[in-house]
């Protein structure tokens, strides 16, 4: 097999490109493309071109080896331009959609990019080399090189610009704010009507009298009517002066006026064109509404529906959504034509006035000791609500349908839960939802000689299943009295059986040979660990019954534990790039300063939080709202657990510095930021004006602001982060 630089290494290139085929192979029918999709065309001809080189030049077919070599070099340069024009295209269009994509996301995008130029640059630039020798040589050929990247960046941009949608009027949100408080103040709406104990949620779409590009004024209106029921409404003017005419006339002809209203003002709109795989993402969540014709769902509507995780690129896998569905939207609008992506000014009207929101959020305001105080108390409120009569806090709850989701109680979620009512301790009447949560953990005691265990498992033990259970029986304690000190005894002797001999902890226990097992360790149990074993030994002398627990043994564990996790448990290579999830560490930490100081565990926590903080969003265009939470970009939802979660341990690592003597100030500023973003993400009576009457969801916090889903885990953490960040901050 010749080429123009003498024969071809045959080995080397037949197993490079039996490789690449089989890459690309796996990629046209693995991965989630729809059916027929080019992109699976795409990646099946670069898998055949590979297959068809390798075979040629493995049985020695010179000639058609050289054949199949041009015509792969070319594909491979071709897909190489394409790829490149695919990568930049799309990080443009999110960026102008989403006013920035963010330093890590950006990272991951250009990382991704390099791969796919690995896949297919080498081996075009081979067959450059070889076989095109004599073209390369050619100016022409570079010209039209060069004129190709030139397409592919302006097209790029081109295809960006098309993300900023057409403005449909001059006002401004602010003006347009000012202008409906007065008509609203004008209304004296009585807050005791009907209209202000319903839910004004509704899966219907508006429909308008006339497509919403042929109206420069579209406000999207519901409210309580007669009936009563919602209605949900389009108006549609020439001027925003007629718009708020209209608005107000609903004042004067429904009876009784309404005392709860939710508007939202169409301000620019944009044709979405499916197709791409930018498709999930072109909707942005609690933002952006659509219509179809004359039909219009609010920003609101989408979040309430869970449209943002309507696309499912594995249909097998229920669980793998994510972006919204055009398809699936289309469905809900019931109306034929194009979609329209629609940006939204948002108010609610109600007793306290005309409030702004964005992304379905209060608008940040200052982390106060009193907003915080308050917030707390909230959140503390919605979990005393959420508790059933056998002691277990609901698991799930839609807050804007009211169904509810039970599940097997989860040992560690209940014990949580419990620990930061005890915790929080500002309302006496929560003893009895303290005894009746712990009383369901005793339930769950499996004993065996002198040590218990908790497991809903005949078979094993987790150990977060015991560990943060006895953080929260000592945790109580002081609150119930020696009730359970014997369970803490049993408890505390199993946490020791689970122990290595270097400090760290096995994550199971086998009944059936009384042993410990397992290689590795759970996510967050070995923090857990070691802060139930600094609170018993804070609390042993005061143990009723110590069931032949000893003090000095538990002493040596915690150094052990600590021993380990500040030192092989995180090799230096790792500790100075990234660390996983160690917020219980931080709080163990905290907690051991009243007994037991460890300097290389507490600098563990201190370097731990130094390094996530790097992940807290700081405001950019448009994203003035998302700063202080804890994300990699503004273009996916921040979640509020991962925030709450930083923030505890945020709050642990500062009181750690002040008993170190380290400087904290930068720490409590950042703090602040990130509590802002939680005050702001709580429902509260703002936002929840389309939340369900049938339970408490005042106080809770969803999973972010693109998905409604409300657990008590997330109102737990969250609940947790408002008090201890209030005392960090403020004192106690």
């Amino acid at each position: 097999m010749e080429s123009a630089r003498g024969p071809l290494p045959r080995l080397p290139l037949g197993v490079f490109c039996l490789v690449h085929t089989g890459l690309f192979a796996w990629a046209a029918l693995t991965l989630p493309w729809r059916s027929r999709s080019l992109w699976a065309v795409f990646f099946g001809a670069l898998a055949l071109a590979h297959a068809l080189t390798a075979l040629a030049t493995l049985v020695k077919a010179e000639r058609l080896a050289a054949l199949t070599l041009r015509m792969l070099s070319v594909l491979s340069a071709l897909s190489a331009l394409g790829l490149t024009w695919v990568v930049l295209s799309s990080s443009l269009y999110l960026i102008e959609l989403y006013r920035g994509l963010g330093p890590l996301l950006v990272a991951g995008i250009v990382i991704s990019w390099l791969v796919l130029l690995l896949l297919t640059l080498p081996i075009a630039a081979w067959g450059a080399t070889r076989v095109w020798r004599e073209e390369i040589a050619k100016k022409r050929t570079w010209w039209m090189a060069g004129i190709a990247l030139a397409f592919v960046v302006a097209s790029a941009i081109w295809v960006a610009r098309s993300a900023r949608g057409v403005p449909l009027h001059d006002q401004s949100e602010s003006s347009l704010g000012q202008a409906i408080r007065r008509v609203w103040a004008r209304q004296r709406p009585n807050p005791a009507t009907d209209s202000a104990t319903l839910s004004l949620f509704t899966e219907e779409p508006a429909s308008c009298p006339e497509d919403v590009l042929a109206s420069p004024f579209t406000a999207l209106v519901t409210y309580v009517s007669e009936a009563p029921r919602v209605a949900h409404i389009c108006l549609q003017a020439r001027s925003s002066s007629d718009l708020l005419a209209q608005i107000e006339s609903i004042f004067t002809r429904d009876s009784p006026r309404p005392a709860l209203m939710k508007l939202d003002v169409l301000t620019r709109a944009q044709v979405l064109e499916p197709g791409s795989l930018l498709d999930p993402f072109k909707l942005r969540p609690a933002l952006d509404g659509v219509c179809s014709g004359r039909n219009c769902l609010a920003p609101w509507q989408l979040v309430a529906l869970d449209a943002f995780a309507s696309y499912r690129p594995f249909a097998a896998v229920k669980d793998a959504s994510f972006g919204i569905s055009l398809p699936w939207i289309a469905e809900k609008l019931r109306a034929p034509g194009p979609l329209l992506r629609v940006e939204a000014a948002s108010f609610v009207l109600d007793g306290a006035g005309v409030r702004s929101l964005r992304r379905l959020r209060a608008v940040p305001q200052r982390a106060e000791r009193e907003r915080l105080s308050r917030a707390a108390l909230l959140a503390e409120k919605h979990i005393l609500l959420s508790q059933r009569e056998s002691g277990e806090f609901r698991y799930l709850l839609d807050p804007f349908r009211g169904t509810t989701e039970p599940q097997n109680v989860n040992l560690a979620r209940q014990a949580g839960t419990a620990l930061i009512l005890c915790e929080h301790d500002a309302t006496p009447s929560n003893r009895e939802v303290i005894v009746r949560a712990l009383k369901l953990l005793q339930q769950s005691e499996r004993r065996a000689g002198a040590s218990s265990s908790l497991s809903q498992d005949e078979h094993t033990a987790r150990l977060g299943h015991t560990a943060l259970p006895l953080a929260a029986f000592l945790s109580c304690r002081p609150k119930l009295g020696g009730e359970y000190d014997g369970l803490i005894a049993r408890l505390g002797q199993f946490l020791l059986t689970m122990q290595r001999p270097d400090g760290s902890f096995f994550p199971e226990f086998d009944y059936a040979s009384a042993r410990p097992t397992g290689r590795h360790e759970g996510l967050y149990s070995a923090g857990q660990a070691v802060l139930a074993l600094v609170l018993l030994e804070q609390r042993w002398q005061g143990l009723s019954d110590k069931g032949g627990l000893e003090r000095r043994r538990i002493g040596l564990a915690i150094e052990r534990a600590m021993a380990y996790y500040s030192g092989p448990y995180w090799p230096a290579p790792l500790h100075d790039l990234f660390f996983v999830e160690e917020n219980w560490h931080c709080l163990a930490a905290r907690a051991a300063l009243a007994s037991r100081r460890n300097d290389a565990y507490e600098r563990f926590c201190t370097d731990y939080v130094q390094f996530k903080s790097r992940f807290i969003l700081e405001p950019g265009a448009g994203n003035q709202d998302l700063r202080g939470a804890y994300g990699v970009s503004p273009a996916l939802p921040v979640h509020n657990t991962a925030t709450a979660g930083f923030g505890e341990a945020l709050a642990a690592a500062i009181a750690v510095k002040r008993a170190r003597g380290e400087a904290t100030l930068d720490d409590e500023a950042l703090l602040l930021r990130v509590l802002e973003f939680l005050l702001a993400s709580q429902w509260q009576d703002a936002n929840c004006f389309a939340c369900t009457r049938q339970h408490f969801v005042l106080g809770g916090f969803s999973e972010h602001y693109a998905g409604p889903a409300l657990r008590i885990d997330y109102v737990q953490h969250a609940m947790a982060a408002l008090h201890h960040g209030r005392r960090a901050v403020y004192g106690d």
